[in-house]
């Protein structure tokens, strides 16, 4: 599966100052534009709204067709667009808006197929009551779709994806009954996958003592890695 674009790689900041902002696979002032490389005046953001929809609309039929022949990678990518849109404002976003059965069946692929990121984004898909959030019919299976969800972060943090193993932690924290070692591990194991804000959180739990022995190592080792 070829591919005009990094799969994995748009972390678009928007404006405001300082905001993250990067990609790959894209070369154009459009590519300067969501870098952050240029400013946003002029119209810079919504040149890289609009070169990101071009993107997509190329990629959609390609996604397609290769999670018809059993490409993993390309399920998970068009699970997102079926569910948020597209793949790039789904990263935005936490809630989906759509997708239904279609995006949850290339989810589950991608996910059985040992992309950990897939199996998180399926525990979102299932485990939000999309009814009862917007004033509409409650899911009947809510209870079942919980314990799916769950089941799915934890082979999501198996398989090494950083926010799996931060909804594993947080669960764990949730049923820790004052006892936050395995929730604190978690944690730690979240931020060396790349899940830099938890890293922040670890780093100023260690440097004061909040909920762990204090550990001015431990501080600054998260602390870099929150950057």
């Amino acid at each position: 599966l070829r591919l005009s674009v990094g799969l994995n790689v748009f972390d678009l900041g928007g404006c405001e100052e300082g905001a993250p902002a990067r990609t790959d696979g894209i070369r154009s002032r459009m590519t300067a534009c969501c870098r952050g490389v240029q400013g946003c005046e002029g119209g810079c953001e919504s040149e890289c709204v609009a070169g990101l929809t071009r993107v997509r609309a190329k990629t959609t039929d390609i996604l397609e067709r290769g999670c018809t022949r059993g490409v993993p990678l390309a399920c998970y990518v068009d699970a997102v667009q079926l569910a948020y849109g597209s793949y790039f404002e789904g990263l935005g976003h936490v809630v989906p808006s759509g997708g239904g059965d279609a995006a949850e069946r290339r989810y589950e692929l991608a996910c059985h197929a040992g992309i950990g990121r897939a199996c998180s984004a399926m525990a979102i898909h299932v485990g939000f009551d999309l009814g009862a959030l917007t004033g509409g019919t409650p899911d009947p299976n809510h209870a079942q779709h919980v314990t799916l969800a769950r089941s799915l972060e934890d082979r999501a943090c198996k398989l090494g994806d950083g926010y799996g193993c931060y909804s594993v932690a947080r669960r764990l924290e949730d049923e820790a009954g004052g006892n936050l070692s395995k929730a604190i591990a978690t944690y730690e194991r979240a931020c060396d996958l790349g899940m830099r804000v938890v890293c922040k959180e670890l780093g100023d739990m260690y440097a004061t003592g909040d909920g762990v022995l204090p550990d001015a190592a431990k501080a600054a080792r998260f602390a870099a890695k929150a950057w």
